[in-house]
């Protein structure tokens, strides 16, 4: 992946908190948006703690704000079991969990 992607996918991402802070609805669902768009370069660089952690998000903000919506637990779990596997695997090899751009442009 190039910078470049990194960089985008962390725009989106601070987007999506700079949107979720107003506290309304309508800044939950840009948030929302800012998200998805975030996941979807996470995806398509192959950045699987990207994806997970903002999948995560949108689970949480979508359950906050919509009545039909139900927040998988199990799925929740799953994800935040596979979150702590990869940064695991990581620290013990003696390194940094700067392998993936999610983690990289944050840690």
């Amino acid at each position: 992946p190039n910078i470049i992607q990194k960089i985008e996918a962390t725009a989106y991402d601070i987007l999506g908190v700079l949107a979720l802070n107003e506290g309304t609805i309508e800044g939950a669902k840009t948030a929302v948006g800012h998200y998805e768009k975030c996941r979807d370069i996470c995806n398509s660089i192959d950045d699987t703690v990207g994806v997970l952690a903002v999948e995560s998000s949108i689970a949480r903000i979508k359950a906050a704000y919509e009545k039909n919506y139900k927040m998988n637990r199990e799925e929740e779990l799953k994800q935040t079991k596979k979150l702590y596997e990869i940064f695991y695997s990581t620290m013990r090899r003696g390194g940094t969990c700067y392998n993936t751009c999610w983690c990289k442009l944050r840690c």
